[in-house]
């Protein structure tokens, strides 16, 4: 009944073909949707008929045979068709993901053949021929099954960032890195993936993408990612309706939080309609972000002319909850599936899982990179810390490195504390000092109608300017508005910010650039496209803003040391290691540089510091040519840098890598408090309830009530552990909650209800609870 079923599927394809002329994928996906349906009803006269020229044929076929001994390993169908036929097939992955076209050979090649001409349906013997014979031509065309092209030994690494996706394989003993969208490789950042998808028409995507269970006919001109898609977003016109929201670069901040967004298309930009991209938690969602680039990260991979890849490793953020983790897993799992050719697994396993976080990735980088990877150093402890500054958070992570006693491990890693910044970005800054300029032009701003949406970041808005300046529901055009002052400032920091620059600065200098020169295009509230001059730039202010911000991450850095160094028994050196393309910023290591002089000076026992550049820098192999330890990688799709490394340290993960990962933080742990509460106590933030901390009991904070107005402040930074946060500095914050009124004896308890969420106790002398707020959201 299977072979039947097989033939039944090719002759039913070409009766329809002949029915309806089918000229596009669409047409292939119906005629399979028909083949189901005439299976499920044998008294339908065309599946007699059918049956029958199936059965006819299957002798006809048998006769041509030259070797009756190959009729098991051997199905030959009758097909009608012509050239075009052949170029839908050899196009179909040019079509989905713009690659070149296949050659004829794939087809006519019997060595060779087709993922999408295999009868996939009951197929268990990989080495089964099947091929198909043109009518009209007596040509011969092969199809192949893909299971014979399983790389069971290759490893694929995707390091999922705010800004830049990169993807690493290890095969065959080696590691590269893969770039996703236009063919044209020229530097090192062209496997820097931008996050960010494009949609042109979503509803021809999604029918087609839904269509299909396994490699769907799906087109890139309906949904665009990656380098092509950051390339359309930049050249995209402010005079189109709705332009904005047709680019989505947020995945990384959605999986995070629980909120759906409105996206438009090409064909509805001048309509009233929307697309809804729902919460990673809802169930009916039929747009993932996630999944959809997920989808095209493995469509990329799994091509017929590098194999199929079934093992994916991941870094999952230190920050997210596990069930965010979870639906960020669920969502690349769901579209990697989809990227792979029927078949695959029937007989495979498709394992994605996370493996670590990505500092401490980065870690197993960077240490193998200056060279302690080396037998010297088998014998003692390295402790190390990871200031990773990437484009929306900053992350640390601290552990040490020795050697394994583990058969077949060489060394292990142990990582047992981390922390970070979740505002502390390279994006978030630029977003920052665009905020500042659009402030220092406000009266011209508010002239021409323009406003812009806060930035991602703690600040604190002068008043009276609500309308300018949009909080709450913020319009396409405010959103845009702030992206496109961002973008006008990148080359400052990216470019004029560098150490030369940085000193005429800090002595008053002029550092060659005039602030006229700054222009950009905004959108005022009745959609019109403004020039505004931006002249009123202030470089100091500009520098002054990113070093302080990151001197508070720099401090809050030491300040996850501080506790982290509890776990580090026999320590006497601390090796930093800064990652992420944010930390190539000069500023990160003068910040570096002068609070770790500060800290030796404290110290009362004798520590030392080593503080070592981000990994691909210029000054990255000045410290590895002086260590010895520097090796020219070759070509740069092997070149570790501050950003690939996280992706080059995943490899390092896999089960049969020579390094052991022991991670004291559990990927499946729940994330924990992400604040620290305190209370306002001679004008610093004076810390109570710790974060990280996840208890089911209530936490004494107050053990009096002068007033029936509780105050709670919160902070997310590390800083706040230090007591010496000023209360009025923006990374504070205050809720407010109003109990009745009690005996001023009565106490005041909080339990942590998640990583965002309280409740306030109110308890009596002899410690029972009278009263109970709701749970209280901290922002």
């Amino acid at each position: 009944m299977k072979a039947f079923c097989e033939r039944l599927i090719a002759y039913v394809i070409n009766f329809i073909k002949r029915k309806v002329r089918m000229q596009e994928y669409e047409d292939i996906i119906k005629a399979e949707e028909l083949v189901l349906e005439l299976l499920e009803d044998e008294d339908e006269p065309l599946y007699q008929e059918l049956k029958t020229l199936a059965n006819n044929s299957e002798n006809e076929s048998s006769k041509t045979r030259k070797d009756w001994n190959k009729k098991d390993t051997e199905e030959i169908h009758n097909i009608e068709a012509n050239e075009s036929f052949m170029d839908l097939f050899l196009e179909i992955d040019t079509r989905a993901i713009r690659t070149p076209k296949y050659p004829k050979s794939t087809l006519e090649d019997f060595n060779v053949g087709h993922w999408d001409l295999y009868p996939y349906k009951g197929s268990d013997n990989a080495e089964k021929r099947v091929k198909f014979l043109l009518d009209n031509s007596n040509k011969i065309i092969y199809a192949r099954n893909a299971c014979k092209d399983v790389q069971k030994n290759a490893y694929v690494a995707i390091d999922f960032g705010t800004k830049s996706t990169v993807v690493g394989i290890w095969q065959n003993g080696e590691k590269r890195l893969l770039k996703l969208g236009s063919d044209i490789q020229t530097n090192p950042k062209d496997y820097e993936n931008p996050t960010i998808l494009e949609f042109c028409d979503i509803d021809s995507f999604l029918n087609a993408y839904y269509n299909k269970e396994h490699r769907p006919y799906t087109n890139y001109e309906d949904l665009i990612i990656a380098h092509d898609a950051y390339h359309n977003f930049k050249e995209s016109s402010s005079d189109e309706p709705n332009e904005f929201y047709r680019f989505f670069s947020k995945l990384k901040q959605w999986a995070g939080s629980n909120q759906s967004i409105s996206i438009v298309d090409k064909i509805l930009r001048e309509s009233e309609e929307r697309y809804e991209i729902k919460s990673i938690f809802d169930e009916d969602s039929y747009i993932n972000p996630i999944e959809l680039y997920a989808y095209y990260i493995g469509r990329f991979i799994n091509q017929m002319n590098t194999g199929v890849y079934i093992n994916y490793l991941l870094s999952y953020p230190v920050k997210y909850e596990k069930k965010n983790r979870e639906k960020i897993l669920e969502s690349f799992e769901k579209g990697l599936k989809k990227s792979l050719p029927h078949g695959v697994l029937d007989k495979h396993q498709l394992s994605v899982e996370f493996v670590a976080t990505e500092p401490a990735a980065y870690a197993i980088s960077a240490l193998d990179k200056y060279g302690f990877y080396s037998e010297k150093y088998a014998e003692s402890k390295t402790f190390y810390g990871v200031f990773d500054f990437g484009g929306g958070t900053t992350d640390f992570d601290f552990g040490v490195w020795l050697e394994s006693d583990k058969k077949g491990k060489e060394f292990k890693l142990v990582h047992f504390a981390q922390g970070g910044n979740e505002k502390l970005g390279g994006e978030n800054l630029l977003e920052l000092l665009a905020y500042n300029i659009f402030i220092a032009h406000i009266d011209i701003m508010q002239q021409n109608n323009i406003c812009i949406c806060m930035p991602n970041f703690d600040v604190k808005t002068p008043g009276g300017l609500e309308n300018s300046i949009l909080r709450n529901a913020p319009t396409m055009q405010a959103r845009k508005n702030l992206a496109l002052i961002a973008e006008c400032l990148r080359p400052l920091v990216e470019e004029y910010f560098n150490i030369d620059n940085i000193k005429k600065l800090e002595q008053g200098l002029d550092i060659g650039l005039d602030p006229a020169s700054f222009s950009v295009t905004l959108e005022n509230n009745e959609g019109q496209s403004l020039s505004i001059p931006l002249d009123r730039i202030d470089f100091n202010k500009c520098y002054k803003t990113l070093q302080k911000r990151i001197h508070q991450g720099v401090m809050g850095f030491f300040e996850a040391f501080r506790k982290a160094s509890d776990y580090m028994q026999g320590l006497d050196k601390l090796h930093i290691f800064l990652g992420g393309n944010a930390s190539r910023s000069p500023i990160v290591v003068r910040e570096f540089l002068a609070i770790i002089k500060e800290k030796e000076q404290e110290s009362k026992e004798k520590l030392d510091f080593t503080l070592y550049p981000p990994l691909g820098t210029k000054e990255a192999i000045s410290v590895q040519k002086k260590l010895g330890v520097y090796e020219h990688e070759g070509h740069f799709t092997r070149v570790v840098t501050c950003k690939s490394g996280v992706a080059f340290g995943l490899l390092e993960c896999r089960k049969s890598s020579k390094i052991e990962i022991i991670s004291e933080i559990k990927e499946d742990d729940e994330a924990g408090f992400k604040f620290y509460i305190g209370t306002d106590r001679m004008k610093k933030f004076s810390k109570i309830i710790d974060k990280g901390v996840f208890e089911s009991k209530y936490i004494d904070f107050l053990d009096y009530m002068s007033d029936n107005n509780i105050d709670i402040y919160y902070t997310s930074d590390d800083f706040g552990a230090s007591n010496q946060l000023a209360i009025k500095d923006e990374r504070v914050k205050n809720i407010t909650y109003t109990a009745q009124d009690f005996e001023e004896d009565y106490q005041v308890k909080i339990k942590i209800i998640n990583a965002n969420s309280i409740v306030v106790g109110i308890f009596d002398s002899s410690d029972k609870l009278v009263e109970e707020s709701e749970v209280l959201e901290l922002n």
